[in-house]
């Protein structure tokens, strides 16, 4: 069993390995290998290829890295279950009307569509544990009260 489990996470370490190197090598650009690998050692430090690398693949395969295990983590924990995530409570409903609204109100101001993602998301999961906590706060009271809000 323990060489059962051992074989799990080293396929799953594997199979996060092989995601974040897709995104970076993977975009509406084709990049060659040698060009990255450039990148990656400082060989090349002001190509379109570097610039690309570094202002957009990278930070956005980190970027989407921390929001998934910053998300995911968190609803893990609270509802014991391995498989849950930020749409089980509804986190993921207020954070796209937050930015509906956002789009509504102030249609102009793209950039800052993430700032209201993020505070949809952060009021949705206040608003939920408020509900929650209304009552007896038990795993099954969050899952409800989340379904409720979403």
């Amino acid at each position: 069993n323990k060489k059962r489990s051992f074989f799990i996470i080293m396929l799953l370490i594997l199979l996060l390995f092989v995601s974040v190197c897709s995104g970076i090598l993977f975009g509406s650009v084709n990049l060659s290998f040698s060009d990255i690998w450039a990148v990656l050692t400082a060989k090349d430090t002001s190509s379109t290829a570097c610039v690309l690398l570094k202002t957009v693949r990278i930070p956005r395969v980190f970027g989407g890295l921390f929001a998934g295990v910053g998300l995911a983590a968190p609803a893990q924990g609270v509802m014991n279950n391995s498989l849950a995530s930020p749409n089980t409570i509804g986190v993921n409903s207020g954070s796209g009307f937050a930015v509906m609204l956002a789009m509504i109100f102030f249609p102009a101001n793209s950039a800052a569509l993430p700032v209201f993602a993020f505070l949809g998301a952060l009021l949705t999961t206040l608003a939920i544990f408020l509900l929650a906590s209304l009552s007896d706060s038990s795993r099954t009271t969050i899952i409800l009260a989340g379904i409720t809000v979403s």
